[in-house]
């Protein structure tokens, strides 16, 4: 929950649907768990770019990708990544690179054990209160 835009529920839902983290060898492969790479296709020295594969987690996929939303208007890193794909491809395919390379951050953190190295201290304490009252209340 130190990712801007990564609450509660999305936490979850990212644990849930990875359940063990030592299964994916490299931050590509739980990316790709996620359904979110760019699938390709080549023969000799043609190269074909298409669509993110779909092969994979939907519900992680979701809420990933709606996280990539928040995340990009609040944390620096990737705002830049944002700018950059928007600039060439498009608002939608830079949501969704956003959210592969958050995937990725993911897989960095909880292999490492650490958190989110940018992260802004008050946007998490804010979440972690929003969660509080929100047990409260029910």
């Amino acid at each position: 929950m130190t990712i801007p835009g990564i609450n509660y529920v999305t936490a979850v839902t990212i644990l849930a649907e990875a359940v063990d983290i030592c299964r994916y060898a490299s931050a590509e492969k739980f990316a790709a768990a996620g359904g979110i790479i760019p699938s390709h296709r080549s023969s000799a020295s043609t190269y074909h770019g298409g669509c993110i594969t779909k092969q994979g987690s939907t519900r992680m996929r979701n809420a990933i990708v709606e996280a990539a939303t928040t995340t990009a208007r609040h944390d620096p890193r990737m705002k830049g990544i944002y700018d950059r794909m928007r600039k060439r491809s498009g608002a939608k395919k830079a949501k969704v690179a956003v959210a592969r390379h958050m995937l990725e951050t993911i897989w960095h953190m909880l292999t490492n054990g650490e958190e989110y190295r940018t992260q802004d201290a008050s946007m998490t304490q804010r979440g972690y209160k929003r969660m509080e009252r929100a047990a409260m209340a029910s």
